[in-house]
This record gives C-alpha cells, sequence and structure tokens, in this order.
C-alpha cells in the first residue's frame, strides 16, 4: 500500500485516469495530508506487547467451570 497526496490538477487527473482500474481515490482537506514521517508513526505498532487473556481465564472458558 502507497499513499500519494496530490494537488488537484489537469496532470495529476489525467495520471488517475491512465490507471483507474489499478488505484483508489480519495479527495482528502489540506488538514488531512500527511508527510512520509508522520504516515510511518500512524502506521507504526506499539512496541512491546498486551496480554489479550490470561492462561487460567482460557482453561476456566475451555474447560465451563468459572
Amino acid at each position: 500500500m502507497q499513499t500519494v497526496y496530490m494537488p488537484h490538477s489537469p496532470e495529476a487527473a489525467g495520471k488517475v485516469l491512465r490507471v483507474k482500474e489499478l488505484v483508489e481515490v480519495e479527495n482528502v482537506p489540506a488538514s488531512a495530508v500527511r508527510n512520509k514521517v508522520e504516515q510511518r508513526r500512524e502506521r507504526k505498532a506499539p512496541r512491546g506487547y498486551v496480554i489479550a487473556q490470561r492462561f487460567e481465564e482460557q482453561m476456566a472458558r475451555a474447560t465451563g467451570s468459572a
């Protein structure tokens, strides 16, 4: 996946029309435009891990006991 921001212009419209079957186009306000560093920061997974369920709870649910 790659995000590219282009200003509205006849040149940009021509580029999109050439590959319209291969791309998804979305109009966004200027305040939503992000540079590469900002995009990477938003997409980066959080560090570490999260305990979704403790083993004892999982086993209790699997065996039907509380």
